[in-house]
C-alpha cells in the first residue's frame, strides 16, 4: 500500500469522485483494473453505497477491488462514542489539546 497524493475534488458526487480517482490511477500508470484489490473509505453513502457509491462504481471497472469500511474511521467513531460517555476520557483529550496548543505556540530562539 502506498500513498500517492492529494487531489482537489470539484465534483463530490459518487461518479465525480470515482472519475477523479480513476484519472489519478491512470496518470500514475497503474493497472488498477487488474491489480487493485481493495478500497477503503468512510461510511458515507456517496462512498460506500452498494448501488451507486464510489466503491461500487470503481468495482465495476476493477472487479477485484473489494470495499472495506476504513478501520481508522471506525476507530475514530468508537473514540467519539467513548468520549460521550466517559468524562475522564473527554477531559484527558481536552488536556492533550491544551498542551499541544501551548507547545506549538512556543517560540524557538535561533542559535
Amino acid at each position: 500500500m502506498s500513498f500517492v497524493g492529494f487531489v482537489q475534488a470539484t465534483d463530490l458526487t459518487a461518479s465525480g469522485l470515482c472519475s477523479a480517482l480513476v484519472l489519478v490511477l491512470q496518470k500514475l500508470g497503474l493497472d488498477y483494473k487488474a491489480k487493485l484489490i481493495g478500497q477503503g473509505y468512510d461510511g458515507a453513502s456517496v462512498m460506500s453505497g452498494k448501488n451507486v457509491g464510489v466503491g461500487k462504481l470503481l468495482r465495476n471497472e476493477a472487479p477485484l477491488a473489494l470495499y472495506v469500511h476504513c478501520h481508522a474511521h471506525r476507530l475514530n467513531l468508537a473514540l467519539v462514542d467513548c468520549m460521550k460517555v466517559v468524562t475522564q476520557a473527554a477531559e484527558f483529550f481536552v488536556l492533550l489539546e491544551h498542551l499541544y496548543v501551548f507547545v506549538s505556540g512556543s517560540f524557538v530562539h535561533a542559535m
